[in-house]
């Protein structure tokens, strides 16, 4: 078993942090992925990547953004892990906070491709939602029942 850590950054502050207790040589995968979406993931979001990746497994596999964490470890979090969330490369697994695979992704990496230059794809960071669909008008709906 190999620890991993993936943060991602913007201005040199951390934003998300993933920690994985098993398969930090996936790390790599976990950074691809990210950059591919295009948009900074959301802690859930980051948590699945993690896991199509064969980052870490249930057990051991924590996600940490700004404001919020999520984990499947059944175990309350040591306050080690918020105490040193701005350290990105600190492994708070541990007290010495080494990890055998490190990477730290930058927002501007992730986000080069997309056009508004927003981490969430919109100014403020709002992600953008698909818009309801629209109920089709008597005169449609009875044009496509024909």
């Amino acid at each position: 078993m190999t620890q991993g850590i993936v943060s991602v950054a913007r201005s040199g502050k951390t934003i998300l942090k993933i920690i994985a207790g098993s398969n930090g040589m996936k790390a790599g995968a976990v950074v691809e992925m990210i950059r591919q979406k295009s948009t900074v993931p959301t802690v859930r979001e980051a948590y699945e990547i993690a896991i199509r990746c064969g980052f870490g497994s249930t057990n051991s596999l924590v996600v940490l953004g700004e404001h919020g964490s999520y984990h499947k470890t059944g175990e309350r979090l040591h306050q080690r892990y918020r105490r040193t969330f701005d350290q990105p490369k600190f492994n708070p697994r541990w007290k010495n906070g080494t990890a055998d695979h490190v990477k730290v992704v930058m927002v501007e990496e992730i986000v080069k491709q997309n056009p508004t230059g927003h981490p969430h794809g919109r100014p403020g960071g709002i992600r953008p939602q698909e818009p309801a669909p629209r109920p089709l008008s008597k005169k449609t709906a009875a044009t496509k029942k024909k």
